[in-house]
């Protein structure tokens, strides 16, 4: 840190483990911010001013001379924080394109950020950008997103529950990265239309309480180690789109596969399903794509 009165947050992190040089005023914004604006994203916060925790060093860079703006409300407040969070649990400073990020500029200036007419984010393309780490919740903290995309990056870990309670996420694609674990509970508030997780190490059956997600289209869990049978609720859904192959599911494909009215694009194997070709797929009028290759346990022939 030689010839820095005040070195960078992150950079002090990553040298000590601890944040030691701290100026008086910035100092004096955290203990404001951390009385009067971390109660409604972490009521339980108990974090010194020196931890290099990613929330605390957010709120360190929140208290930094570039973020002054005291007449801000904490929902333009949030987001600063939420997507200086994500950067630094997301390994920002290794990204591809970071442009704006952790600067003094409107967030909606930062690049792969979308925001509405009143400058709140509605969407954010992480996508190909050399994201690492476990994956953060803090995209689930924003009140307005609607999209978050971050497919093909080395994110790892699981599925925070926080982004399948979100009551304005809309599309959410974490595809070809590392995830594990399993599908979290998902809220009867959720708005999802779209969910793609493909390219993943997830495992566990496909959750029954699916059906909550009761507007989603288009939904892609191929290329994983999820078990388990088909559940019937899958096919209460508008989906256009479904894509479960590449995994080790059994069982027969469901009758109830017919219900999927809308549904133009399908791909069931390979897959461990075992019995007859469901004849309702005839049904399925607006099918364009279908894929069952790979499923030798299947018999009989495609419907007419």
């Amino acid at each position: 840190f030689q010839g820095l009165t005040y070195p960078n947050v992150i950079d002090q992190c990553a040298c000590t483990g601890l944040v030691t040089v701290i100026a008086d005023d910035v100092r004096d914004r955290h203990e404001y911010l951390v009385d009067n604006f971390i109660p409604s994203v972490y009521p339980q916060w108990n974090a010194s001013i020196s931890s290099c925790t990613a929330e605390n060093q957010a709120l360190l860079w929140m208290s930094s001379g570039i973020n002054n703006g005291g007449e801000i409300s904490n929902l333009l407040r949030l987001q600063r924080f939420a997507l200086a969070l994500l950067y630094i649990q997301q390994g920002g400073p290794g990204w591809r394109r970071s442009t704006g990020w952790l600067s003094e500029k409107n967030v909606c200036e930062w690049e792969g950020v979308d925001c509405d007419d009143q400058f709140y984010v509605q969407f954010l393309n992480l996508n190909l950008n050399r994201l690492t780490g476990e994956l953060s919740e803090a995209p689930a903290l924003l009140n307005a997103i609607k999209g978050y995309y971050a497919r093909e990056n080395g994110i790892s870990g699981e599925i925070p529950g926080l982004f399948f309670e979100n009551k304005s996420l809309l599309y959410l694609d974490l595809s070809s990265n590392d995830l594990t674990g399993e599908i979290p509970i998902i809220s009867e508030e959720n708005q999802l239309r779209g969910l793609n997780l493909a390219s993943n190490n997830l495992i566990g059956n496909i959750p029954s309480e699916i059906a909550r997600a009761g507007r989603l289209e288009t939904l892609n869990l191929a290329i994983n180690r999820f078990s388990g049978t088909l559940p019937n609720e899958l096919f209460t859904l508008p989906l256009t789109e479904l894509a479960v192959a590449g995994n080790i599911l059994n069982g027969t494909i469901p009758s109830e596969i017919g219900d999927l009215s809308d549904l133009a694009s399908l791909s069931l194997g390979p897959n461990l399903f075992t019995g007859e070709i469901p004849t309702v797929l005839s049904e399925l009028t607006s099918l364009t794509s279908l894929s069952i290759f790979g499923i030798p346990g299947l018999g009989g022939r495609l419907p007419a």
